[in-house]
């Protein structure tokens, strides 16, 4: 058998899709940081339990997969096969948030103190109403 395209590790979840155009997918952590999704564009497997420790997707065929894990193994036909990677995590790690311009923090910073008293809440209310 090739090399497995998807390797799932630890917990992975088996959402079952009953209408609409995917009708398996697998949810859990690969290799790199993040979530990994896995879609077949094909019903379910009989007997594929909701939780599977660890999990191995080969491409048997254009239209066939198969799923293996702890020495089970469950074989799908499947039209197409979506494979989609959280990224999040690494990017932010990559790109920090800018941070907001001292001006706008010093705004916001006194509107919360004036919206933590009575007066200023009411002058708030005022305010709020005069503008709609």
């Amino acid at each position: 058998m090739s090399e497995p395209f998807v390797v799932l590790r630890g917990r992975v979840e088996c959402r079952r899709e009953p209408c609409g155009a995917l009708g398996l997918t697998l949810l859990g952590h690969g290799d790199a940081p993040g979530l990994v999704r896995v879609s077949f564009a094909g019903p379910a497997p009989a007997g594929l339990p909701e939780m599977l420790d660890g999990a191995l997707v080969h491409r048997l065929s254009p239209a066939e997969c198969s799923i293996s894990s702890a020495g089970d193994r469950w074989v799908l036909r499947a039209a197409s096969v979506h494979v989609h990677r959280d990224v999040g995590e690494a990017f932010y790690a990559a790109v920090p948030p800018r941070r907001a311009p001292l001006g706008k923090r010093l705004i916001w910073r006194l509107v919360l103190a004036v919206a933590g008293r009575p007066l200023g809440r009411r002058m708030l209310s005022r305010l709020r109403r005069s503008r709609q």
